[in-house]
């Protein structure tokens, strides 16, 4: 996006920004597992992409410790799909 925001949509995205927000404030992955209140091996495997699976509450905390804002972001109205079901008629 050209408005300096990203758009995360996989574990492996959000590895790659916490590692870039954690490298901006010049932390250590140690000191930024710290920060969060998580284990580093935590850290680590979700920076490197290996955590596919982190709560949101963890998750929050990671971001606010290397400064990542978070802003949810309405998607645009899908379409309603169309009624697929059979009619059927029966006999009375």
């Amino acid at each position: 996006m050209s408005d300096g925001h990203s758009v995360v949509t996989s574990h492996r995205e959000f590895g790659e920004q916490l590692r870039v927000a954690r490298r901006a404030r010049r932390l250590t992955q140690a000191q930024a597992a710290v920060l969060a209140g998580v284990g580093v091996r935590l850290w680590n495997e979700a920076e490197n992409g290996r955590r596919s699976q982190v709560g949101l509450e963890t998750m929050l905390r990671m971001m606010r410790a290397v400064g990542i804002e978070v802003r949810l972001v309405p998607q645009p109205a899908m379409p309603a799909e169309p009624d697929r079901r059979e009619t059927v008629a029966a006999p009375l």
